[in-house]
């Protein structure tokens, strides 16, 4: 049996679409385990875009939890640490309309 909690990617990611993403949510760049600001995000070189990882958890009932993530690894010491996908996906999605807003009031003022 499979409970499903969270739907799957529903657009590519690129590395600036997440930096975009940490940076207006104030993510930290510090690593919280050494201390340093060199962050690795995992990249498909085919298409230059962040893969959608599924982070997933099947407990002795058989259920299963599954939950897409975007995983960021400290290059000095590798610790790692993830993001919900969907948090970063709904971010972007926001951020596009809001650009698409703003457009259309332009347009409607210069039609005036």
């Amino acid at each position: 049996m499979t409970d499903e909690v969270s739907s799957k990617p529903t657009r590519l990611l690129t590395f600036d679409d997440f930096v975009r993403f940490a940076n207006e949510k104030g993510i930290s760049k510090s690593c919280p385990a050494c201390g340093t600001q060199n962050w690795v995000v995992s990249i498909d070189v085919r298409d230059s875009h962040i893969p959608a990882i599924i982070a997933k958890r099947i407990p002795d009932n058989g259920s299963e939890f599954s939950l897409p993530v975007v995983l960021n690894e400290c290059s000095n010491c590798g610790y790692l640490r993830l993001f919900q996908r969907d948090k970063v996906e709904e971010f972007l999605n926001n951020e596009e309309a809001k650009t698409e807003e703003s457009e259309l009031y332009k347009a409607d003022e210069e039609y005036e």
